[in-house]
């Protein structure tokens, strides 16, 4: 609503927006559709999304887990991450663990660190230092965060944490693949679930994934 009424008081003569109720529309499809009207290209097709980066390191045995988040809602518990870390070092060995996060995330990522020795933190990294750990993985799981879309878009499988934002965020890139609560189909804006998905949950989906 700020951008149309501020393009608005700037008597810009043509505004192009995207409406201010949408409900049960998928937003990446919503998005690309009304693109395409504006354009007058019919038909628009969703793009596949990928970053072209030459990585300088050959180091490919990394999972990534992405402990960041725009605000707490979004965020699965450390303790989870210090769980599921040692369940995947058990069902994974000889793997090295990335926590991916922000300034914010540091005396969280701290917390990790001091119970692994087979962990680095990226959180002091700004993003284009970060793309080297990233288009390396194996794959990425955690937060839906930029880091997720960052992974995916480098190539990477990346399984998202999703119990407070729509996964129909995720749904342009086929390599995120959504974790939610048990027996939801769907998770809303606001949902506050982040505390019904366990670890073992996130194993069997993990697992599920695996065996395709």
């Amino acid at each position: 609503f700020k951008f149309f009424l501020i393009s608005f008081l700037a008597k810009i003569k043509k505004i192009f927006h995207y409406g201010f109720f949408k409900k049960n529309v998928s937003i990446t499809a919503f998005v690309f559709q009304k693109t395409g009207d504006w354009l007058k290209i019919p038909h628009l097709k969703l793009p596949k999304c990928k970053i072209y980066f030459e990585p300088t390191v050959q180091e490919n045995n990394n999972i990534i887990i992405g402990i960041g988040g725009s605000g707490s809602n979004k965020k699965w518990s450390i303790k989870n991450y210090i769980t599921l870390i040692g369940e995947l070092s058990k069902k994974i060995p000889n793997k090295s663990f990335i926590i991916a996060g922000g300034n914010k995330e540091r005396l969280d990522a701290e917390q990790i660190l001091q119970r692994f020795k087979n962990v680095k933190s990226i959180c002091d990294l700004n993003i284009s230092e970060t793309l080297n750990y990233l288009s390396k993985s194996k794959f990425y799981i955690g937060n839906d965060t930029g880091f997720m879309h960052l992974a995916s878009s480098l190539g990477v499988l990346s399984f998202g944490i999703f119990g407070d934002t729509p996964t129909d965020y995720s749904s342009y890139n086929q390599l995120i693949v959504p974790i939610m609560p048990p027996n939801y189909n769907e998770v809303k804006q606001n949902d506050g679930a982040m505390s019904k998905i366990s670890v073992k949950h996130v194993l069997k989906e993990l697992e599920k994934k695996k065996k395709k």
